[in-house]
């Protein structure tokens, strides 16, 4: 009887259905877009970690392919370290657009 249930809990899917299906993507979606600010405050006061200026550093003299290298041996796995370089593709370009703006 106990592995009946067991089974049964494990057959269940956190997809939402019927009447208040979209209810659940309701939800996720302000959660996601709450935890989008909290980490830009987070970024804002902490700044960025050592292996992330130097991934700076090195999209900084176009060597994008050693970037993802780094980021890979870093982080553990491909699509992370991609995702991380592009990243800090975008900060770059959001501070090379601060420095345009202030001088």
């Amino acid at each position: 009887q106990h592995r009946v249930q067991q089974s049964v809990l494990s057959t269940q899917s956190t997809v939402s259905s019927g009447i208040n299906a979209e209810f659940g993507k309701q939800w996720y979606q302000r959660r996601v877009r709450g935890v989008k600010v909290i980490r830009e405050v987070i970024r804002e006061v902490a700044g960025f970690s050592t292996y992330e200026r130097r991934v700076i550093e090195l999209l900084k003299d176009n060597k994008d392919k050693r970037a993802l290298k780094f980021s890979k041996k870093r982080l553990g796995t491909h699509m992370r370290a991609k995702r991380k370089r592009e990243e800090m593709q975008i900060a770059l370009q959001m501070m090379r657009k601060a420095q345009a703006a202030a001088s």
